[in-house]
């Protein structure tokens, strides 16, 4: 086969697309054609494997704990059931480290169950200061006394039945009563089978624990739920020989793809999150280690099959993406009920939970940082969740100040970046060893290596400055920070200090108004506000009150006046000009408007579909819409592409509106001239009022502000309200990102548009 022919196949074919890697081309001249072309060989056999999997929406991460949460709550009825079948268990130590109580553990007796001695020292009988046995030298008070007997722990309980006798104990000696001491053997001297103690302090009860001082009979020493730990191990050991514990978790580990099976490559996904499962749950589950599945789809079904009715979960990895040869996820689609096929999440994206006749199924990514990302975000609450019968709760995440800069390149997609955290010695926690670009592409396995936590960086974040705080997800034991290393902290205290200056310096000239910051520097008192918003992790609105000293709204009402025509105009040309804000919007005066989200958003829902036959089929990123949610002040709202297909684009706006309960649906693409843009034609048989005045608004908004000047009216809006409850407004924007910075950049647009929606709500 000529290389022209090669490249003919690979441009007309998607299966060849997919399946030719730049080596394969290179070295295609060497294969045999009938070996390495399946298809031309069998056409029936490789189309079967070229039937692609379905499209699944790109959900939040919060979105998919919210499946996974509805599929525990039925679920863990059917796995607490399995207890009652099951009699409690002995306590062989260390067997049963990590596994969970079932049932709350009561003491039958106190403990201790006699008087015990705490120290070594003699046992004695109290007595006053005037007794007829105390002696006194250099002014000190004490008595000459007998030793009777030496009772060791162990070996009987011990006594004295005179004043002027003792015993010799240890600790843990039994003593008959706590009327009697114990005088510490350091206190005392010894002569022969003479002791002499001292009196003062010495009273009854000194130096002994009494019945049930530890633990009371009936007490409650370890509730349901309670995980069995080396302490709890110990203690029980003292209270119960026989405890309930939870079912022991069945969990099947299994990897695909051809390439493990001819050892091209290791299985490596396999042990890594086998050894996670012991790490985290020990005995609490027992793991299935099954061969890697061969890429076949009957085999792969039926193995999935299998495995539903011999175990627990199942955690896959592999074949879970859009690949001729990804069955994985296929076959979970015809036997089972896939919950949600890819997320909002980098690394990770083709991340699939379903469910096959009621076992749970996490089909994880192959990549193995994918797949070790994902055990933690997904993964471990659920079976936290499932053994300690509890709600499925975290990741639980805490913040940390990043000690050097990150970059996140992903303009949709949160990331994971895999790092080192430490502590200081004052107690904060800081990020550091991380790298982005390749070090943390998700298939470098060594980024996993040595870190214990996973920093979130949010979409579209580009550098994210050293001295940031970042949510962060631990996956291990903090360490005190090296020493030397806490020198990191100078610049970010340094740092925190100018904020601060800047901060109340601007709070105090509250006549520097912001308009005139911008036109001087292109930034202003709400840039310092986002920024520190991204820092600290807390909604816009708490941010600027931080910044301004008060409610913004109050500061507006005070101090901002209104901005003259002379430094309108300097604002136009300024940011023409510099082409950027601080804030990093595009140019124009219309789009950089700071102030925060308008109040009626908060209670509204918003739902985004991006239209593009290009960014459902993967050919790029969609950029679109994530862009309206975060410009609408709602950077976590559902956002869903969908192709350019009438059907699919009116099936998403409903599910939007039914299922994720939004009352403002916004689209992006499929407005212009083409065959392919069918969004006006799909939207408006759907609506039961049309809102031509934001119609309007949005044509002649665009013309008076954007670049594209009367070109605006080549787009075709469509507003109005959804037929049928609950009421719902639908918007209709261009697909361009610059079009919708430009239109939803401007406040006024988006207050109107939620507004609408508010109150097509309450009527």
């Amino acid at each position: 086969m000529s290389y022209d022919t090669q490249r003919f196949m690979i441009k007309k074919l998607p299966f060849f697309r997919s399946w030719l890697s730049p080596a394969r081309v290179l070295g295609l001249h060497h294969m045999s054609t009938a070996a390495h072309f399946p298809s031309l060989a069998a056409p029936e056999a490789a189309r079967s494997s070229l039937v692609p999997p379905k499209e699944h929406p790109m959900l939040s991460v919060e979105e998919c704990k919210e499946k996974i949460r509805q599929v525990l709550l039925d679920y863990q009825a059917t796995f607490r059931a399995r207890k009652s079948t099951l009699e409690p268990e002995q306590l062989p130590v260390p067997d049963v480290l990590g596994r969970v109580l079932a049932a709350d553990v009561h003491a039958k007796d106190p403990f201790p169950q006699w008087p015990t001695s705490i120290m070594d020292g003699f046992l004695v009988w109290p007595v006053t200061e005037s007794h007829s046995s105390v002696k006194s030298r250099n002014g000190i008070l004490y008595r000459e006394l007998r030793v009777v007997s030496n009772v060791t722990a162990g070996h009987g309980l011990a006594s004295v039945s005179e004043h002027d006798k003792a015993a010799y104990v240890t600790t843990g000696t039994l003593v008959a009563t706590t009327d009697l001491a114990v005088v510490k053997i350091e206190d005392c001297e010894i002569s022969g089978d003479i002791v002499r103690v001292p009196v003062v302090g010495v009273v009854a009860g000194l130096n002994l624990r009494s019945v049930g001082s530890d633990i009371e009979k009936g007490e409650c020493i370890a509730s349901s739920g309670a995980k069995l730990t080396p302490a709890l191990l110990a203690l029980l050991k003292g209270i119960s020989a026989v405890v309930d514990v939870m079912p022991v978790v069945k969990v099947a580990v299994v990897s695909s793809g051809d390439e493990l099976i001819n050892e091209e490559a290791a299985d490596t996904n396999g042990p890594m999150l086998h050894a996670l499962l012991v790490e985290r749950f020990g005995t609490a589950v027992e793991i299935h280690r099954v061969p890697p599945l061969v890429d076949d789809y009957d085999q792969t079904r039926q193995a999935l099959l299998d495995l539903a009715a011999s175990t627990d979960i199942v955690i896959t990895t592999g074949a879970v993406s859009k690949g001729s040869k990804d069955f994985i996820k296929r076959a979970l689609e015809e036997e089972g009920e896939v919950l949600f096929g890819e997320v909002c999440l980098k690394p990770g994206k083709p991340t699939t939970f379903a469910t096959v006749h009621g076992t749970p199924f996490f089909a994880l990514p192959g990549n193995p940082a994918s797949a070790y990302v994902t055990f933690f975000v997904f993964v471990e609450p659920f079976l936290k969740a499932l053994l300690h019968n509890h709600e499925m709760r975290g990741p639980e995440e805490v913040h940390v100040t990043l000690a050097e800069d990150m970059r996140q390149t992903d303009p949709v997609r949160p990331e994971f970046v895999r790092a080192i955290v430490a502590a200081t010695l004052d107690g904060r926690l800081v990020a550091r060893g991380v790298t982005g670009g390749c070090y943390q592409r998700s298939s470098r396995l060594l980024s996993c290596v040595g870190v214990n936590a996973l920093v979130r960086l949010p979409a579209g974040a580009g550098t994210v400055p050293k001295g940031a705080r970042m949510p962060c997800l631990l996956t291990d034991r903090v360490e005190p920070i090296g020493e030397g290393d806490d020198i990191i902290m100078d610049d970010v205290e340094a740092e925190a200090l100018v904020f601060r200056r800047l901060v109340a310096w601007l709070q105090e000239r509250t006549d520097v108004q912001n308009i005139d910051l911008m036109n001087l520097a292109g930034f202003c008192r709400n840039c310092l506000s986002k920024w520190y918003a991204e820092g600290r992790g807390v909604e816009l609105d708490a941010a600027k009150e931080r910044v301004y000293g008060m409610p913004y709204n109050e500061w507006k009402a005070r101090y901002q006046t209104p901005a003259s025509e002379e430094a309108k105009t300097r604002f136009a040309e300024v940011h023409t000009a510099k082409a950027r804000t601080a804030c990093g919007h595009s140019t124009g005066p219309s789009i950089h408007h700071h102030t925060s989200p308008p109040s009626a958003s908060t209670a509204i829902t918003l739902g985004v579909v991006t239209c593009s036959d290009r960014a459902s089929q993967g050919v790029y990123n969609d950029e679109a819409g994530p862009l309206v949610a975060r410009l609408c002040g709602k950077p976590d709202a559902s956002v869903v592409v969908v192709p350019d297909d009438v059907s699919s684009i009116q099936k998403a706006v409903v599910d939007l509106r039914d299922r994720h309960g939004c009352r403002l649906v916004i689209t992006t693409g499929g407005t212009g001239f083409s065959k392919r843009d069918v969004t006006p034609e799909a939207v408006l048989p759907m609506l039961e009022k049309r809102a031509t005045g934001i119609e309007h608004m949005l044509l002649r908004y665009g013309q008076e502000r954007s670049k594209s000047g009367l070109f605006t009216y080549l787009s075709r809006p469509v507003a109005g309200v959804l037929e049928g409850s609950p009421a719902c407004v639908v918007v209709t924007l261009p697909g361009s990102p610059r079009a919708v910075e430009e239109i939803l950049g401007c406040e006024q647009i988006v207050s109107v548009l939620f507004e609408a929606a508010r109150i097509a709500s309450e009527t």
